[in-house]
């Protein structure tokens, strides 16, 4: 009932059943049967005293219904901020807790309601001798509490040895909240990878694409991947066009047909190394779609105080080569470069004016030759078409061609552009990136194996914080910006929740010390969820906070 109600809540919420609502449902199984439990041993208790069913229900009624409620609000204390909580974080949690809560609330009243009617109905006195197979599990059952007993009562005896236990398990607690690895979230594996794909500066789109054609076949050849699309021109990890950019999204074969992706990663990054026109680099979508183009970490160096791009340039190859010397860091990058072939175009406006060539004319006249401009749609076989104009390659492959261009002036009037344009050749940045309202490059890296992305990310500030010269400084950006913030938001999320806890407890046993007892218990169990991911070599991640 209380998983129907569970559904029914999250149906009216407009929530769906995904990974993080299943999860609290696998969660909730567990602890919606613990209130009704409580109930029907309690009844049976009362039964075996000698009371009918009705007097029995009732009497175990009165008895548990305020420990159960009391139960019931310690667990929304903890969860019920969670749900609360801002950006993205509480996104992640919110489907968690309310589906973890609404359970649990609901199973509460089940508890209180249908099952006392149901004992009422149903419950029959236990036999004086039951069944083989229930003597056995009863000798096992009260074997094991018994030895429960007599642990607890040599501990009673000997209080300054639980005391020292319960400081070892708050040191163990604070011990590996500080010193064990931490991340956000992992790396997923969803089935497919991408390559980034940069030539030399201002390489020709032909040329790029006879490296992705190179690179196709090297990748159709491991028995890992099920097939491969590319796309020229177009830098995946900045979202610019660029005629000596491209990715490859790689479609790898099903899970049980291959090895794990990082195995799969190095395998790929191995096989393009090869291609030594290129500089390619693999790496994993997002886990969060719409936070970052890719897996690891996403930094911006910014320029605060008017350094020039080459300048900004400099300083992050600096930055870069440091980075990828260190043991926690591994494939740090930046596709942007101050350093590409340019044109600049000075148009002569007096000479524009005096053959009454409109200023406008020329901008867009360039635009439709060398850029292309969309001139209409056309339909075919029920799909539409763009209609593009543009030159043909051979007539835009040389800076020369600029000038062999014409533009009508207003009367009518074909006029040559080198008359009226004074062409450039120089070097610059293909785009600048603003970030914090600052000239910035963007830089890309992962952790090297066996490391967590926020101790990669304290790596990579530690050497940011000792290398950057005065009037630069860095920020964090898409997930890792997510990360660096949810670190903080963990530890007021822990102290709200045992805050609230606390006060629920001190109203249930109207003591204000009595609830220690209850609370220090949870040291134990934190310290052995701890313990199994060091065990297991897990950094502590989000769904474990």
């Amino acid at each position: 009932m209380s998983l129907i109600g569970t559904f029914a809540v999250l149906y009216l919420l407009g929530y769906s059943a995904n990974t993080l609502s299943l999860f609290a449902i696998i969660l909730a199984l567990t602890m919606v049967v613990d209130d009704a439990i409580v109930v029907v041993e309690n009844v049976e208790t009362k039964m075996a005293e000698g009371l009918d069913r009705l007097q029995a229900t009732a009497q175990a009624l009165r008895q548990i219904a305020g420990p159960v409620i009391a139960t019931t609000l310690v667990l929304l204390a903890v969860f019920v901020p969670v749900a609360l909580l801002p950006g993205i974080v509480g996104e992640l949690y919110r489907q968690f807790a309310v589906t973890l809560s609404t359970a649990v609330a609901l199973s509460s009243l089940v508890a209180l309601t249908l099952t006392p009617a149901l004992c009422a109905l149903l419950l029959r006195p236990r036999p004086a001798r039951p069944a083989a197979v229930w003597r056995a599990f009863n000798r096992l059952l009260d074997g094991t509490r018994d030895g429960y007993g007599r642990l607890v009562g040599w501990m009673n005896r000997r209080p300054w040895l639980a005391l020292a236990a319960t400081v070892a398990a708050g040191a163990l607690v604070a011990f590996s909240f500080t010193s064990m690895p931490k991340g956000f979230l992992p790396q997923e594996d969803q089935g497919y990878l991408f390559a980034s794909v940069q030539l030399p500066e201002a390489a020709s789109l032909e040329r790029t694409e006879a490296v992705m054609t190179q690179a196709r076949k090297l990748l159709m050849a491991n028995p890992a991947v099920e097939d491969v699309i590319q796309v020229s021109g177009f830098n995946i990890l900045n979202g610019t066009s660029a005629s000596n950019g491209g990715f490859i999204s790689v479609m790898l074969k099903d899970w049980h047909q291959r090895p794990p992706l990082d195995a799969v990663m190095a395998d790929i990054q191995r096989q393009l190394l090869s291609l030594p026109e290129a500089t390619i680099m693999t790496f994993a979508p997002p886990t969060l779609p719409g936070l970052g183009n890719a897996s690891g970490f996403d930094l911006r160096i910014l320029a605060q105080a008017g350094q020039s791009s080459a300048e900004l340039e400099q300083v992050t190859r600096e930055i870069l080569q440091l980075a990828n010397q260190h043991s926690q860091l591994s494939r740090v990058f930046t596709t942007w470069s101050s350093n590409v072939p340019q044109l600049t175009l000075t148009v002569d406006r007096d000479r524009a004016a005096l053959l009454d060539v409109p200023v406008a004319q020329i901008f867009s006249s360039l635009q439709t030759a060398f850029g292309g401009t969309r001139a209409g749609d056309f339909s075919r076989n029920n799909r539409v078409y763009h209609v593009v104009m543009q030159n043909e390659m051979q007539w835009r492959e040389r800076a020369e061609q600029i000038s062999e261009l014409y533009v009508r002036s207003r009367d009518g009037e074909r006029v040559r552009l080198s008359n009226l344009v004074t062409i450039t050749p120089t070097v610059g940045a293909p785009f600048i990136q603003q970030y914090n309202q600052f000239p910035s490059v963007s830089v890309s890296g992962s952790a090297a194996e066996g490391v967590s992305s926020r101790t990669a990310m304290a790596a990579m500030e530690q050497i940011l914080q000792a290398h950057l010269p005065p009037g630069y400084d860095y920020a964090w950006s898409g997930i890792s910006w997510q990360e660096q913030q949810t670190g903080n938001q963990a530890v007021w999320i822990v102290l709200a929740a045992v805050a609230m806890a606390w006060l629920f407890l001190v109203a249930q046993y109207e003591s204000w010390t009595l609830p220690a007892s209850v609370m220090l218990s949870v040291l134990f169990a934190i310290g052995g969820a701890l313990l199994w991911l060091w065990t297991a070599a897990m950094p502590t991640m989000c769904m474990f906070r």
